[in-house]
């Protein structure tokens, strides 16, 4: 079984990390975080929702690098697991490289957001579950 799990840096996505090999102990991962692309610079420098928006691309860079760092402590590094790297918006890249690579499942993890936050911030989670065309494991880290 082939597993893709997307990772961001965020609790969410370190509580799936520590939960994919419950589920799936015997699976081939591919670890990927996904670097957005640059903001336009109408929208940005500044804050939309709470959240600081980043156009410097070195530091959504670095982000997805220690994403990985902390999935490769957790996990190992073995020859059933590969990391990378991808550039794109998150939840369409997630989806098309599941479809490219021919995942069976994905597993991402979820903040928990209530209705109104997403509407304001968006959901990697609920994009992928939308559109991906194989199963998608979405891990909460709230209660």
């Amino acid at each position: 079984m082939r597993i893709l799990l997307a990772v961001d840096g965020s609790a969410c996505s370190r509580h799936a990390m520590e939960r994919v090999r419950f589920f799936f102990p015997e699976a081939n991962l591919a670890v990927v975080a996904v670097v957005p692309p640059p903001m336009p610079e109408p929208v940005a420098p500044g804050w939309v929702g709470g959240v600081p928006i980043v156009t410097d691309m070195r530091l959504e860079e670095e982000l997805a690098e220690k994403s990985l760092a902390v999935a490769k402590q957790i996990l190992g590094e073995s020859d059933t697991i590969v990391y990378h790297i991808a550039q794109g918006d998150p939840g369409a890249t997630i989806v098309r490289h599941a479809e490219e690579h021919a995942f069976d499942s994905i597993v991402v993890g979820s903040h928990g957001r209530n209705a109104f936050e997403r509407l304001l911030m968006g959901s990697v989670a609920t994009y992928v579950v939308n559109h991906a065309t194989c199963p998608v494991m979405v891990i909460k880290s709230k209660p």
